[in-house]
Formats: C-alpha cells, sequence, structure tokens
C-alpha cells in the first residue's frame, strides 16, 4: 500500500511510482498547502520557464485538500 499526496501535475518521477505501485491510497485529510506541486507547477517555453498555477478559492485556514475549489473568476 502506497500512500501519495494528490498534486496538479506530477513530474515523472511521481507517475512511475504510482504505476509501480499495487494498491494506491491518496492522501486527502491532510491540510492544504500553499505554493506546492498541489496548485501549480513549471514547464519549459521557448521564452524560458513558464509558471502554471490553477488558482484556489480559500475559506479558512486548515482547509482539508478534499474540501477546496478552483477559482473560477
Amino acid at each position: 500500500m502506497d500512500l501519495f499526496l494528490p498534486t496538479y501535475f506530477p513530474d515523472l518521477l511521481h507517475i512511475a511510482a504510482l504505476v509501480r505501485s499495487k494498491n494506491v491510497i491518496f492522501e486527502v485529510r491532510d491540510n492544504y498547502q500553499k505554493q506546492t506541486q498541489r496548485n501549480r507547477t513549471y514547464i519549459a517555453h521557448a521564452q524560458g520557464v513558464l509558471p502554471l498555477i490553477v488558482p484556489i478559492k480559500h475559506r479558512t485556514t486548515g482547509q482539508r485538500l478534499k474540501s477546496y475549489e478552483v477559482e473560477s473568476e
């Protein structure tokens, strides 16, 4: 059994570990942490590195991973 944190755009090592695992469990009761792979990633672009960030709607401190929403405005 392997425990993984859900990420917006996981790196290849993360994906390889998911593929190798026989029993995957995603941690959803953990507190949401800003500025992590949970809502951002970086890609190579013609003009350098481009950050890709999912805007999150924050309601309270200590918000659980399973209860956050994407900001659409």
